[in-house]
């Protein structure tokens, strides 16, 4: 007698709370690592996307509105027809705004990120179990949270059976 156990055991859980929209694979189905598992209902986070994609593009062009502004300010300077102080506000502002646009990326960055949190996707090759959530569920988050499955690697897999000690030499 024996026992066979899988290698790796992998709980899948989402990280988001969300609606479960699809179940993409069926019950017991053998998958591949990346292979999409759950499609949740990203609506919310993609709207946050598009926004912080506005606010990017508006700093990038406050920026450049700003770089324009130091050059048409300097050139009054050589002319002398204008104000120093009309020129270090003008940097002071490009200063300003591409820290901005870094602020803005990152937020941009982060809530890609999240948005990627939405389709859960196999971390490795197995044999899933059966989807304990299904389409219409929310997806809760934490280790208290119902599982949405659970991934067995089959192959390699371990075998562990007892051998009497007479057979041993």
């Amino acid at each position: 007698l024996g026992t066979v156990q899988a290698l790796s055991t992998v709980t899948i859980r989402s990280r988001v709370e969300s609606q479960i929209i699809k179940v993409a694979f069926e019950d017991g189905a053998l998958v591949k690592k990346d292979d999409i598992l759950f499609q949740l209902d990203s609506r919310g986070i993609e709207a946050q996307v598009k926004q912080a994609e506005g606010n990017l593009a508006r700093s990038v062009a406050q920026y450049e509105q700003a770089q324009r502004d130091v050059k048409r300010y300097e050139q009054l300077i050589a002319n002398d027809a204008g104000s120093r102080l009309n020129v270090e506000n003008s940097k002071t502002q490009v200063a300003t705004l591409s820290a901005q646009i870094q602020a803005d990326q990152a937020a941009l960055d982060n809530l890609r990120v999240q948005l990627s949190y939405y389709t859960i996707r196999a971390p490795i090759n197995g044999r899933m179990s059966v989807a304990a959530l299904k389409e219409g569920n929310i997806a809760k988050t934490g280790d208290a949270s119902v599982p949405l499955a659970t991934l067995n690697q089959t192959s390699p897999i371990y075998v562990a059976f007892a051998v009497p000690q007479r057979l041993i030499t």
